[in-house]
């Protein structure tokens, strides 16, 4: 593969890994719009994304969270 393949195919990966960034956090917000807690589970029953791509970004999730609950 050349090089113009490699940085199309990087492209295509991000854009893919921002699209389920954006659904995760969406899930996250609503969840806790409903005065549940978000856990690992609610957020793949929410959005049917695997496990392992969930705890990819769970940990990212729960600390932009709580540090804009704690600025207000």
């Amino acid at each position: 593969m050349n090089t113009k393949q490699l940085t199309h195919l990087q492209a295509i990966r991000d854009t893919q890994s921002l699209k389920i960034k954006d659904t995760l956090k969406k899930a996250y917000q609503e969840l806790l719009q409903a005065k549940e807690i978000p856990t690992r589970y609610k957020l793949h029953k929410k959005t049917k994304v695997a496990y392992i791509t969930i705890n990819k970004y769970f940990f990212e999730l729960n600390n932009n969270y709580d540090e804009v609950a704690q600025n207000g």
